[in-house]
């Protein structure tokens, strides 16, 4: 995602991004993950209510997949919740993007969604 997605006009507030992810893997942060200005983290089985309206998200950033849970499943979600930010769906070295996103945007209509690829991660030679 680049600044120019994310930025707010000047003199607004910085646009909050809730970062969603399996409970296990988030677990790797910690009994308190890290506070980061203009960032939540929660599990995905936490998506709710009450945890959109505590963070008011801008921006929900999740994996295509993550434990239990796909990408359809916060996507649905998030629709349920009448949602109005953006959500982004974040993965590596997807085949067909066009056809993961056509998917994701017949899952919940109307619902902004996009996906941020990132390149594999290249593993060193031993």
């Amino acid at each position: 995602m680049t600044r120019a997605e994310i930025a707010k006009p000047q003199g607004q507030p910085a646009p909050v991004i809730l970062v969603l992810g399996d409970g296990a893997a988030l677990g790797g942060l910690g009994p308190d993950p890290p506070q980061i200005a203009g960032m939540a983290f929660a599990a995905i089985a936490d998506l709710d209510a009450e945890l959109l309206r505590r963070t008011c998200p801008d921006v929900v950033l999740s994996p295509l997949m993550a434990g239990a849970y796909d990408a359809i499943d916060v996507a649905r979600a998030l629709a349920d919740l009448a949602f109005q930010g953006r959500y982004r769906v974040v993965c590596a070295g997807l085949p067909r993007p066009a056809a993961v996103l056509a998917e994701l945007k017949q899952a919940a209509p109307g619902l902004d969604i996009d996906i941020l690829r990132y390149p594999p991660t290249l593993r060193s030679a031993r």
